[in-house]
């Protein structure tokens, strides 16, 4: 008589088991990398109500070139009531190496109604341009915007210059460093403010804080500059002195990417200038979340304070 084989039958919770491993992994990864899962919800949900508002407004003119590069683009956005208003350029964050000028048509979404003319231009990326060179083209965005932009309803002698993150970085040295403005023979000095959200203004400090916290080697950073002798030149820090625009520093106190003390240090250094600055600290608010969390609340904070910013700003043009 054959012997009848029988099959083992495992218990049914074990095929739970690697569901239960595979859940823990994505927890652990979510634990350790809170921030980037964060921005990335953050940065999804703003690209939809971006695209949507982009696609259907009437009070934006798209793609204006204001140079000859592929991404030398800026959209206008126009307020219905007659101006002259005044004007917020907004440049955009990423890392020098992302980030597209379309994903912040929310800002204006909440600004319009404010009666301020939004300006949003988009630069060439890294690798393809360097900060500098970055800075060079936001410079070029500037003077189209003060040259033109009488025509969209827009105050030219009003226009407060700023951005978020690498955003706040590449106006920050704009608006700091002469250089810039002077090789398109105009100054600084026709920049009505300037306003920095959550920027790296020092870059030695926030490479320290990459590798000593972050624990990377802050390579995009080195490659970015082109090293760290560049790194001076590179910081709007550096250009802190007497007579520039009015000064608005905006930074959340749980900001994981670029550190609070950046902010502080920058704010300490032009007051001990004499520069008009403000520095405002958001209880809670992160690196991203200061941004996108703002873009989700009927009436946000941020772009309160930034559009009676703009109101206030007088011209200290020569």
């Amino acid at each position: 008589m054959n012997a009848i084989r029988t099959r083992r039958r495992f218990p049914m919770q074990w095929f739970f088991v690697p569901a239960i491993l595979a859940l823990g992994g994505i927890a652990l990864v979510a634990l350790f990398y809170r921030d980037e899962v964060s921005y990335t919800l953050r940065l999804l949900n703003a690209k939809r109500v971006a695209d949507a508002f982009y696609a259907t407004s009437p009070n934006v003119t798209k793609n204006i070139a204001y140079g000859d590069l592929p991404r030398e683009k800026l959209d206008v956005y126009q307020p219905t009531a007659p101006g002259p208003h005044p004007v917020m350029m907004w440049v955009h964050g990423g890392g020098w190496n992302s980030g597209e000028k379309e994903l912040y048509a929310p800002v204006a979404q909440k600004t319009l109604s404010e009666n301020i003319v939004i300006v949003i231009p988009s630069y060439t990326l890294h690798p393809q341009a360097n900060a500098f060179q970055q800075a060079q083209e936001i410079a070029r965005a500037f003077v189209w915007t003060r040259d033109n932009i009488s025509k969209y309803g827009g105050d030219p002698k009003r226009i407060i210059l700023g951005g978020q993150s690498a955003g706040a970085h590449l106006s920050g040295l704009v608006a700091l460093d002469a250089t810039y403005l002077a090789a398109l023979e105009h100054s600084p000095r026709e920049i009505c403010g300037y306003y920095g959200i959550a920027g790296p203004y020092n870059i030695s400090e926030q490479l320290q804080y990459e590798k000593s916290v972050k624990g990377n080697d802050g390579k995009l950073l080195l490659d970015v500059f082109g090293g760290e002798t560049n790194f001076p030149r590179g910081s709007p820090g550096s250009f802190v002195g007497s007579a520039l625009p009015p000064i608005l520093l905006i930074h959340g106190d749980s900001d994981e990417t670029v550190p609070l003390s950046i902010s502080e240090n920058f704010q300490n250094e032009l007051r001990a200038k004499g520069d008009t600055s403000e520095l405002k600290i958001y209880p809670g608010a992160g690196h991203a979340g200061l941004l996108f969390d703002a873009l989700a609340q009927d009436k946000p904070q941020l772009l309160q304070d930034l559009t009676s910013f703009a109101r206030s700003c007088a011209s200290i043009q020569e």
